[in-house]
């Protein structure tokens, strides 16, 4: 169900933005008619209705797809408007706010408030629904008694319990008229309603009233409803002054006005002869005038238009940080780095169109990124029919030495497949901390994803062991490293949380800046589970004697 509430979610969206444009359409140019502008409702209600829609360079839609399933599930959720800025001042909001922190097993506050929407929209479809149906029951159990008999070349049916004639059904509609009705105004009834009825109409509307059920929560679509009732009464109403002339007009305004009735905007049937706005349909009939062959091919290019702009699909541009290699394609699809810390963590997703999975996954096994100086681990596997594999470690003083992608050949050399753009990194920011310890002042900076621990003083003695604790606003405590020592055993300290990481740190008496051995030392660590810095208060080390 999730799924199906994040694909309503694009398409809502993607559709808000050709209901805008058809808004926009009615303002400027109100000399279409209006048969032209019920058209671009019908391609709104197929936008409603499509999950897919084929790419094409002529899209201005910015993005084709603002939330994805996946991101619910992830600590840190995102959203991809297509307007950076937008994009930047929302993640950054929704991070901060509605980050799950550094427990992958907990449910964040962003994912609670998606699970509490999507229970949301399923009760809030229950309304709308039953409204249709208690009007749909309600027209019928009025008509039961209706009378049939032929008016203008058709089959008519007469009914005491009605105010206003309609016509109603989806399968085999029928025209339903006041038993008073009759002359000039039932003349004019019959051809509105029988213009509704060669125009489908009667289909039109209540399946627009069904896609509305499906996206209530979204204003622009209440509107659209709204706007489409009115103009499916004004295309009927040009259909017929077509037939009846200048000499009609005053004939079928009388009769427009006195079969008029209060409605509701939101009727999901039947469909009325007096709906809408009844002051404005007078105006527009006493003011008709048919149409040049201009207005009609100015309405035809619009609505072209309106197709290749809005319902297509952005297409997407060739990424640069895309490798093709004999059959498979390789894409890195996540690489965020911390400058101070020389920390990177990547992810490579593997993909064929004509490979097996367990070629893929061999191939994907085989795939190794960097160059010389990059130290890192790695770990893949399966994701359906795509190999995910995850590359974590210190990329020195060049991140561009990790960005290269090879294949470990039968002679263990690398057969380098490409290499990616720098400009695909995410950059993190780092806040710092200092502590004492026995060894002296230690400097701690924290980025969401890595750690750089410094003594430049002194260096840890091998029968101590070091916990640097990193201390939350909430009041707990997480552990984030431990410093290697010789002694094999077990040591009791307790934590709320530990935070693993993903890099094998060398001997202590090494400096990792410099590879030198020597007083000093510093760690530099990936961390399995990101974290927010900004939730951590202090850092303080817990230091465990192993002598006896």
């Amino acid at each position: 169900m999730t799924a199906v509430f994040t694909e309503v979610l694009n398409i809502s969206i993607a559709a808000g933005y050709l209901i805008l444009a058809v808004i926009a359409v009615r303002l400027l140019f109100r000399r279409i008619p209006k048969s032209v502008i019920c058209l671009l409702w019908m391609l709104v209600g197929l936008r409603l209705l499509l999950p897919q829609l084929p790419e094409s360079p002529f899209s201005i839609l910015p993005s084709n797809q603002v939330f994805t399933e996946s991101e619910v599930y992830e600590n840190l959720p995102v959203i991809q408007s297509g307007y950076e800025e937008l994009d930047a001042a929302a993640n950054q909001y929704l991070q901060e706010e509605f980050m799950v922190g550094a427990n992958p097993n907990s449910i964040s506050t962003y994912q609670m408030a998606f699970l509490w929407g999507k229970l949301l929209w399923i009760v809030g479809m229950v309304g709308p629904a039953a409204y249709f149906i208690y009007s749909w029951l309600k027209v019928r159990r009025s008509v039961m008694t209706a009378v049939p008999e032929e008016a203008e070349e058709m089959k008519i049916y007469r009914c005491e319990g009605i105010a206003e004639p309609f016509l109603f059904g989806m399968v085999k509609p029928k025209i339903y008229v006041p038993w008073q009705l009759s002359g000039e105004e039932l003349t004019s009834v019959v051809l509105h309603e029988r213009a509704h009825m060669e125009r489908g109409d009667y289909i039109l509307k209540p399946t627009f009233y069904m896609l509305l059920i499906l996206h209530w929560f979204n204003p622009l679509v209440w509107a659209a409803y709204i706007l489409l009732c009115r103009d499916i009464e004004f295309a009927c109403d040009e259909r017929v002054m077509k037939k009846l002339g200048e000499e009609g007009k005053k004939t079928y305004s009388s009769a427009l006005l006195s079969c008029s009735v209060k409605r509701s905007l939101l009727a999901g049937c039947p469909v009325a002869f007096g709906e809408g706005s009844v002051k404005s349909r007078i105006q527009r009939i006493l003011a008709y005038k048919k149409p040049g062959a201009w207005i009609i091919g100015l309405g035809t290019i619009i609505c072209i238009v309106l197709v290749m702009c809005f319902m297509t699909g952005r297409k997407e541009k060739s990424s640069e940080n895309v490798i093709v290699y004999e059959d498979y394609e390789i894409s890195l699809t996540e690489a965020v780095a911390c400058e101070e810390t020389q920390m990177i963590r990547m992810q490579l997703q593997i993909a064929s169109e004509t490979a097996s999975k367990e070629e893929i996954e061999a191939f994907g096994n085989s795939l190794d990124m960097g160059a010389a100086g990059f130290s890192h681990g790695s770990s893949g596997s399966m994701m359906g029919d795509t190999f995910v594999k995850n590359f974590s470690g210190s990329f020195g003083d060049d991140v561009t030495s990790a960005l290269p992608a090879g294949i470990m050949g039968d002679d263990f050399s690398y057969e380098v497949v490409g290499s990616f753009s720098e400009g695909v990194i995410q950059w993190e920011d780092v806040k710092k901390f200092e502590t004492d310890s026995s060894m002296g002042k230690v400097e701690v900076v924290v980025s969401p994803s890595t750690l750089k621990i410094q003594c430049p003083e002194g260096k840890p003695a091998k029968h101590m062991v070091y916990a640097f604790v990193l201390h939350m606003a909430s009041g707990e405590k997480w552990r984030a490293a431990r410093v290697p020592f010789i002694l094999q055993k077990e040591v009791d300290m307790e934590f709320d949380k530990e935070l693993y990481y993903g890099f094998n740190v060398q001997e202590e008496t090494t400096n990792l800046d410099t590879g030198e051995s020597k007083e000093g030392m510093c760690w530099k660590l990936i961390l399995q589970d990101e974290i927010n810095p900004e939730q951590i208060v202090s850092v303080s080390v817990e230091e465990v004697s192993l002598e006896k």
